[in-house]
C-alpha cells in the first residue's frame, strides 16, 4: 500500500519584493530645517550688531577723552610759547591761553586772554571774554553729533598764564579753586570718564 506524504517541507524564500530596502534622498533642506537656520542667524546677527555698536560708541568716547586732553595740552603750551614769542593777535597782546567749558552748547575751546597795553596783564583780566575765542578743529571740542554728552561739571574754564605757566582753575560760579571736575559720559549705553583739572597745571582723565 502506497503511503503518501502530503505535508511536504517546504523553505519559503523571499523574492527582492520583500526585503526592499527603504532609501531617504534629499535633495535640499526641509521647511523646518531653514527655520531653525533662519533663526540663529537672526539671533547671532543681533548679538554681534549689539557688541558692534556699543563697541562703535566706547571708541568714540575713547576719541571724544584724548580730543580733549589734547586741547588742555595745546591751550598750556601757546601760552608758553607766546611768552617767548611776544605773541599778538592784531593790535592786542596776547597773556595767556585758557580752556572754557559750555556745557549748555556742549563744547569746550581755547580762547585767548588778550591786552590792549604792549605788557601783560594790562587789560586782560585772566578770564573768557567775547572775542577771545580760537576756532578751528585743533582748538575746540563739540560734543553735539557725537555719542558723548556732559555728565556734570563744576569747571567752568582753566587759563594758562606764562612763563610757567601758572594756573587758574574757575567753577561755573566763577570762584577760582584748587580743583575743579568735568564729566563725560555716553548719550546711549554704560561709560563715562571724568577730566580732573588743578591749580598746578595737572590734567587727567580716569
Amino acid at each position: 500500500m502506497a503511503i503518501f506524504n502530503s505535508s511536504a517541507s517546504t523553505n519559503p524564500v523571499k523574492s527582492d519584493s520583500y526585503r526592499t530596502t527603504r532609501q531617504e534622498t534629499k535633495n535640499g533642506f526641509t521647511l523646518i530645517e531653514l527655520l531653525v537656520v533662519v533663526g540663529i542667524t537672526v539671533v547671532l546677527t543681533t548679538i554681534v550688531a549689539g557688541y558692534s555698536r556699543e563697541g562703535g560708541r566706547q571708541l568714540a568716547l575713547v576719541g571724544t577723552e584724548t580730543k580733549m586732553l589734547n586741547l588742555f595740552s595745546r591751550a598750556k603750551f601757546l601760552s608758553v610759547e607766546t611768552f617767548f614769542g611776544g605773541g599778538r593777535s592784531g593790535e592786542q597782546r596776547i597773556c595767556a591761553y585758557g580752556v572754557k567749558v559750555n556745557t549748555s552748547a556742549e563744547e569746550l575751546f581755547i580762547f585767548q586772554d588778550l591786552s590792549s597795553e604792549a605788557k601783560c596783564p594790562g587789560t586782560s583780566n585772566g578770564i573768557y571774554n567775547d572775542g577771545e575765542r580760537l576756532t578751528g578743529e585743533l582748538n575746540e571740542v563739540k560734543l553735539g553729533n557725537t555719542a558723548a554728552v556732559f555728565g556734570g561739571s563744576d569747571l567752568s574754564e582753566v587759563i594758562f598764564i606764562p612763563p610757567e605757566p601758572q594756573t587758574k582753575v574757575r567753577r561755573t560760579d566763577n570762584s577760582e579753586v584748587s580743583e575743579a571736575k568735568l564729566t563725560v559720559k555716553l548719550r546711549e549705553g554704560v561709560g563715562q570718564f571724568v577730566i580732573t583739572v588743578n591749580n598746578v597745571g595737572q590734567v587727567k582723565a580716569e
